[in-house]
């Protein structure tokens, strides 16, 4: 259903919004906004066949603002999927992957997600859009976690928030019982019930006190991803 959801998407919306008489931007947005509504669909679909349940705490945090750089961890394989659908103009991450499958590759193009195979111009991207006043999904573990082990957090979202001088609201992500990790299929699914899976917003993470000295941003992400890594570990008891 999502990949036959992502083909009739691209084939009906986008090519409507690519001949809409309005700017490139707005376009992205406005295809954005399809993807959002249409994941939502999906999880309702998920909830009424009963493979899964959501609850999501704190989610008013993000109507403070209208723009988010959303640091979260990676358990499953839809925790994006849970992310866009929070949010209606949001922009992520796409590994190569995604951008030659048939299915989605309408999808990713058209709403205008980052290429994460141009690693020199990755973050270049990411620190455009935040600073374009667009909101950012970013995964610092780069991939799904592995279950029972540490959080291996890479610095991209650290370098991200410093050089765009953005906040970081971060979203832990619980999935109870295990399901749709990095070594399972996605037809895996528990024979105990439904997943449930819960999201809970925190508050914004300041980080304009990381950089002393502009420019200087190698010792500031170490200590940045340092602390998110230490944030999840052990401080995501968030109210």
């Amino acid at each position: 259903m999502f990949g036959l959801g992502g083909l009739f998407i691209a084939l009906t919306f986008f090519p409507v919004i690519k001949l809409l008489p309005i700017n490139t931007d707005k376009k992205r947005l406005m295809a954005q906004r399809v993807v959002s509504r249409s994941f939502c669909a999906f999880i309702w679909l998920m909830q009424t066949v009963g493979v899964l349940r959501v609850s999501i705490k704190g989610s008013e945090k993000l109507q403070l603002q209208q723009n988010h750089l959303l640091v979260a961890n990676h358990p499953t394989l839809i925790d994006v999927i849970l992310l866009i659908s929070l949010m209606r103009e949001t922009s992520c991450i796409v590994k190569q992957a995604l951008w030659e499958n048939p299915f989605l590759r309408g999808i990713v193009k058209g709403a205008g997600y980052i290429n994460s195979e141009d690693t020199e111009q990755l973050l270049n991207d990411c620190v455009a859009t935040v600073e374009n006043g667009e909101s950012l999904i970013v995964f610092p573990e780069g991939s799904r976690t592995v279950p029972g082990e540490s959080y291996q957090f890479q610095r991209g979202a650290a370098n991200i928030a410093l050089r765009s001088q953005k906040d970081i609201t971060p979203v832990y992500i619980e999935c109870v019982p295990t399901s749709l990790t990095k070594n399972e299929r996605w037809y895996q699914v528990p024979k105990s019930g439904p997943v449930v899976m819960t999201m809970t917003i925190g508050d914004s993470i300041d980080v304009s006190g990381y950089v002393r000295e502009k420019g200087r941003y190698s010792q500031a992400s170490r200590t940045l991803t340092q602390n998110l890594k230490n944030y999840f570990t052990e401080g995501h008891a968030i109210s």
